[in-house]
């Protein structure tokens, strides 16, 4: 973010010294082109860094998803030892939550093949859903300890 907004500064800053180049009639100088050679430079490392942001969330994301699926694979095998009455329950909450699963994984899926302008608002509605599905987990967890049979 803070790479973005030096690359805006450096294009204002581009922006003006052309206005002023032009009214001075002066196209070539080496000072312009010292500036944008810094400014094509300033939005490159940008968008490198934009680029690698993402591909460690991405990256993170798909270890997320594992996790989440041991999860409810643990989930699933505690299931059976609940009482026979609170064992359709606790599968339908298991299904919700690997329903839910699956659409974080589509939305991983979005969020790879999304460009730069798109994949922040991807990348928070992604964190969200994840950190609600991991809450929903724990969740299921205490209820279904109250329901194991002894």
């Amino acid at each position: 973010m803070k790479q973005m907004q030096i690359a805006v500064f450096l294009l204002f800053s581009l922006i003006s010294a052309s206005c002023e180049s032009k009214e001075r009639k002066e196209t070539n100088s080496p000072e312009l082109v010292k500036l944008q050679k810094e400014v094509k430079e300033a939005v490159q490392a940008t968008k490198d860094y934009t680029a690698q942001q993402k591909a460690n969330f991405v990256n993170k994301s798909k270890t997320d998803l594992a996790e989440i699926e041991a999860e409810l694979n643990a989930l699933t095998a505690e299931i059976k030892s609940a009482r026979k009455d609170a064992q359709d329950e606790a599968n339908a909450r298991l299904q919700r939550m690997r329903d839910k699963a699956s659409e974080l994984d589509r939305q991983r899926e979005s969020l790879k093949k999304s460009g730069e302008p798109a994949w922040n608002d991807l990348k928070g509605s992604f964190t969200k859903s994840t950190d609600d599905l991991k809450n929903s987990i724990k969740d299921a967890r205490r209820w279904l300890a109250d329901k194991i049979a002894p």
